[in-house]
């Protein structure tokens, strides 16, 4: 048995730099007996220490350090808002990596507001959403959304329990006004279990 300091860095997928002041453990797992959870908050940049750790130099003890997933289902508050957490197991022989765990929060509510009412029936917009660091990070899920046809005066995009990334997404309206089409461009910067309101000018 030694002592070593683990050291990393937790990593958001949605802006690749570091996640402050997410809750992380560092577990040590063995079929023979269990050790107590050690527990550490990651610093204004994501860094992270765990000092005078027992490691234990057999293949049959493993280590991990967990950081806990929200699944946001139901959720009807920012703080229960989505966020995707991670799980690196590894042996003895790795404790000196400088670990780079990924993790993914969500945004809580964004709605989005015309300000002057339609001026038809026939009349519709059509958003699109994208978050381009997110698909960079994580290419196999998803990263563009969009509302389909709206004839209302606002939508709700709840990403509390829909895990939608937070971050800088663009955003794409698409307006009919009488039968003429436009098309403009903006962004909008979600904070993790941000809730925001977009106006949309007719």
């Amino acid at each position: 048995m030694s002592k070593q300091t683990l050291n990393g860095q937790v990593i958001n997928n949605c802006t690749d730099s570091g996640a402050a002041n997410i809750k992380i453990n560092f577990k040590t797992l063995s079929k023979k007996t269990a050790k107590p959870t050690l527990e550490t908050i990651t610093d204004n940049n994501g860094y992270f220490t765990f000092p005078d750790v027992d490691i234990i130099n057999s293949k049959d003890y493993t280590y991990a350090l967990y950081i806990p997933t929200i699944s946001g289902i139901a959720a009807n508050k920012p703080e229960l808002t989505r966020f995707d957490g991670t799980t690196m197991h590894f042996y003895h022989d790795q404790a000196g990596t400088f670990f780079k765990p990924r993790v993914t929060p969500g945004f809580y509510q964004l709605r989005f507001v015309c300000t002057t009412t339609l001026t038809s029936t026939f009349d519709t917009l059509k958003l699109f959403l994208s978050q381009p660091i997110f698909h960079k990070n994580v290419p196999d899920v998803p990263y563009e959304f969009s509302s389909g046809a709206i004839s209302t005066q606002s939508l709700m995009v709840s990403g509390g329990g829909d895990g939608y990334p937070m971050g800088k997404y663009i955003i794409k309206i698409i307006k009919c006004i009488a039968g003429n089409y436009s098309t403009s461009y903006d962004s909008i910067y979600l904070k993790s279990a941000d809730t925001k309101t977009y106006s949309i000018h007719w």
